[in-house]
């Protein structure tokens, strides 16, 4: 696929649905006592394998038309839900199966990591491979939490994963990093309401053993925990470190769950309209300005930078029109790995220097997309610097850069964000397996063309 510099950019878009909230909406749905019904959410790349997951253990998932326009006249679903949307209901197997293969966890570090929480659930051993465990991705410290559960495990080559053996499913005590991923807690949230009370201990307790990162991520699982009934306690430790406290015995409800759209899909968009140099205007519908996406935040990091951005909350529109010269700054990562990327494209084209710090866990995403993105923006002609131990960057900007053939190393993101770049460059850039996309937002480039960009060969 070719891509083109940039002419213009403006138009209307809705926005991706949310990955985060579509693979917390089904992995609940599969704890639940009752069917759950998911309205929009993204099925495609990392959401492929948390269905394919969630069929593995025993759920029923389908999509149907039959039960769609019937329910909707009863008002068995909310009034701001229509018969456009897509629906998909959830039916949770009485207790979870154990898979009779060996499951593909392809590189979802999400669905790898909320699956191996869940171990305890399942009766008997499960296999799990995929590129997550070529690329050597963090994991060790949630199987170590789960110890203390009798939970084994034994590392297999690259190519086949792990294979672990769960042994009880009583109430515990854990204690997890939080300085890695926060989808190590989200699954353990996930497991505590469903293991067993003792006559010793009626709750189960994560505790933290490090400062969190990527914060905001479970504050959205909680807000799904809280729909689907479960309650909990968050206080700090002795250490002064979050603790989780949570009442063995729970049954998760059934729900109603629709996915909001995607902030962290939204900013490859916004960043393409702030850094058109027309006062062009593009509106993406579907945000919802109440969410607790964490990403969110790049609202008002675009402000602080120059952009000339706005909400309308009534129509759920992010409104964004170029035309502005954008402003360098200072921005810490710890709670935004997923926007790191556009960031440092931003960056490239701001009027003075960006910095980019605490980066050590932007490196153990879908890949290292601290070096990845030094590396391609480098071949483009950019300035860029490791600082601070290279847990920060500082952009040299503004710069003007060449096109190049992107390398994104099946990174969603940063394909996304190098094609963004590659809009602004002098020459033609290439992408292959843009297909990539599909992970988080499939419809990227077919968006993108929408608003005016000039891509060649694409189907």
């Amino acid at each position: 696929m070719k891509i083109q510099p940039l002419i213009n950019f403006e138009g209307k878009i809705i926005c991706s649905p949310s990955k985060s909230y579509s693979h917390r909406a089904f992995f609940f749905s599969l704890l639940a006592d009752t069917p759950s019904y998911v309205i929009n959410p993204l099925i495609s790349g990392d959401l492929a394998v948390t269905l394919d997951f969630c069929k593995s253990l025993g759920a029923k998932i389908e999509k149907s038309e039959e039960f769609k326009k019937s329910d909707l006249k009863v008002g068995k679903f909310p009034s701001d839900i229509s018969e456009t949307d897509s629906i998909y209901k959830i039916v949770p197997p009485l207790n979870l199966k154990q898979p009779i293969e060996s499951l593909d966890g392809k590189n979802s570090g999400t669905s790898i990591r909320i699956i191996t929480a869940l171990i305890p659930l399942i009766p008997g051993q499960i296999k799990i491979g995929g590129i997550f465990f070529k690329l050597n991705r963090p994991l060790k410290p949630l199987l170590e939490a789960l110890s203390s559960l009798e939970t084994t495990w034994e590392y297999l080559d690259s190519e086949t994963g792990i294979k672990i053996n769960p042994r009880n499913s009583n109430t515990t005590e854990f204690k997890i990093r939080g300085d890695i991923s926060s989808q190590f807690i989200t699954g353990l949230l996930l497991l505590a309401p469903k293991l067993k009370s003792t006559p010793s201990n009626p709750n189960s307790i994560i505790n933290l053993t490090t400062p969190m990162v990527s914060t905001p991520y479970l504050k959205l699982t909680e807000e799904i925990m809280k729909k689907f009934g479960i309650s909990f306690q968050v206080d700090f430790n002795s250490e002064s470190l979050m603790r989780y406290i949570i009442p063995a015995d729970q049954k998760y409800q059934g729900k109603i769950i629709k996915i909001p759209g995607d902030y962290s899909s939204s900013a490859f968009i916004i960043a393409a309209a702030a850094l058109n140099p027309f006062p062009s205007e593009v509106e993406i519908s579907n945000l919802d300005p109440n969410s607790m996406q964490g990403d969110k935040v790049l609202i008002k990091i675009f402000k602080k930078m120059n952009a000339d951005i706005k909400i309308d909350e009534q129509s759920q529109s992010v409104i964004i029109k170029g035309g502005n010269f954008l402003d360098g700054v200072k921005i810490d990562c710890k709670d935004i790995p997923d926007l790191f990327p556009i960031l440092c494209v931003i960056g490239l084209f701001s009027n003075n220097n960006t910095i980019l710090y605490n980066l050590n866990h932007v490196r153990t995403k879908e890949s290292d997309r601290v070096s990845i993105m030094i590396r391609e923006l480098k071949k483009m002609g950019a300035i860029i610097n490791s600082i601070e131990d290279n847990n920060a960057i500082m952009i040299v900007g503004p710069q003007q850069i060449q096109g190049i053939n992107i390398i994104h190393e099946d990174d969603h993101r940063i394909a996304m964000a190098l094609t963004v770049a590659a809009l602004f460059a002098r020459s033609e850039s290439t992408i292959v397996k843009p297909d990539i996309v599909n992970d988080s937002y499939p419809d990227f480039f077919k968006d993108l063309k929408s608003l005016g960009a000039d891509i060649i060969g694409l189907s």
